[in-house]
């Protein structure tokens, strides 16, 4: 006969649980036979050991077990609640990255855009015809500080932004 601290735990479900407990409150000497029978096809030595308990014993043993399930439920929904929230973190961090990189393209696009700008006001003298009169107008006018800045003040600011901090160019030229 194996002993209790070399058996495998026993786990009843809730329906062989009330069995064993109307078994165990009828308690006759049929019945309890009939409950240690039972048990013992799922435990050998335990049913051996419940030939010797009372039926008091056996239903605290059987609240015991139920409280037990109980609180095994009860965590495995907390750990399942859990992990659901963990998934739905990985999923927001995941469509944040995916915002993330679609905006770094935008914002390389963009910068782009704003030096190609930048490389034709350094290579030209102006716009002509800009006030429709087809006489040039300066950048130094249209530009940040110049008489006409609000013509491009997106633009002076975007450039002025995109300056590296230890190379500020001069946004008016």
């Amino acid at each position: 006969m194996e002993s209790l601290s070399e058996e495998k735990p026993m786990t009843l479900s809730p329906s062989d649980l009330d069995r064993v407990e109307a078994l165990a409150k009828a308690a006759t000497s049929a019945q309890w036979n009939e409950l240690c029978d039972y048990v013992g096809s799922f435990s050998y030595s335990k049913a051996e050991f419940l030939k010797e308990a009372t039926p008091e014993f056996v239903l605290s043993l059987l609240d015991l077990e139920r409280a037990l399930q109980s609180a095994l439920a009860e965590t495995h929904d907390r750990m399942m609640n859990e992990a659901q929230l963990a998934f739905n973190a990985i999923s927001d961090l995941a469509e944040a990255r995916s915002q993330l990189s679609l905006a770094h393209a935008r914002i390389g696009e963009l910068e782009g855009a704003i030096s190609e700008v930048g490389a034709l006001i350094e290579e030209s003298g102006g716009v002509y015809g800009l006030h429709l009169n087809g006489d040039l107008c300066p950048w130094p006018d249209i530009l940040a500080g110049g008489k006409y800045e609000d013509w491009l003040v997106a633009f002076s600011r975007a450039r002025a932004a995109l300056a590296s901090p230890d190379q500020k160019e001069d946004v008016s030229r």
